[in-house]
């Protein structure tokens, strides 16, 4: 909830800290045009983490409670991520930080390195299972999120049959595993305004999220309006 008292800036470093005798000031530079700004205040809180610039300034040493750990830093986009919930968020789990919210679909991921995983070069893959993202079959029954241009609808899929690609024939399925391309029914808790996918891309596809982890399984093209 936004507070009229409070001016979130993003994307902003501070460079230098300073102690006068009735006020602190912060020298800080806007990420878009570059410019240094001097800033004034009552009070400089250092709530910007172990290497924390504010702390260093102060002349404040910082005590080594546990050794420096390897991490590997994973840089990606992802709408889910990013709008799990609104502003800057920092999502944190026992296996990897995720920090998401202040520059679009943009997320970086911070996970610790443990023993065996010094071979991992697949980090993407990593993270995913860390979180609990691995790719995971369409299954009928299942509640997702189905998201359509720009609405959100909560529904459920029945898969029909899976396309085999060798022989270019359907086969019946009950679900679709990854990279998987099949037929199937969504039914769902609102009407949604669809069209065919040939005769409109935009409002004839639709693409199905995990309602849990907030992963997209599956994207469809509406074939035929029932």
């Amino acid at each position: 909830m936004p507070l009229p008292a409070v001016e979130l800036r993003t994307g902003w470093t501070l460079v230098d800290a300073g102690d006068r005798a009735d006020h602190t000031t912060a020298t800080v530079i806007e990420a878009e045009s570059g410019r240094h700004h001097l800033i004034q205040a009552d009070y400089l809180v250092g709530c910007d983490g172990a290497q924390s610039t504010v702390r260093r300034c102060a002349g404040f040493s910082m005590e080594q409670f546990n050794p420096a750990a390897p991490q590997f830093t994973v840089y990606f986009a992802s709408s889910e991520v990013a709008r799990r919930w609104d502003g800057p968020s920092a999502w944190i789990t026992t296996g990897a930080t995720v920090i998401s919210g202040h520059d679009g679909d943009r997320c970086v991921a911070q996970l610790p390195v443990a023993p065996g995983d010094e071979a991992v070069t697949d980090h993407a893959d990593l993270l995913r299972r860390r979180l609990g993202l691995a790719e995971e079959p369409s299954e009928p029954g299942r509640s997702y999120r189905i998201r359509h241009s720009t609405r959100d609808v909560r529904g459920t899929l029945e898969v029909h049959d899976r396309l085999d690609v060798s022989t270019l024939t359907s086969e019946p399925a009950k679900a679709l595993e990854l990279n998987d391309l099949g037929r199937a029914e969504l039914r769902t808790t609102e009407p949604l305004v669809i069209d065919r996918y040939g005769d409109s891309p935009r409002t004839g596809s639709i693409v199905l999220v995990d309602e849990l982890t907030g992963a997209t399984v599956a994207a469809g093209m509406v074939e035929d309006i029932g």
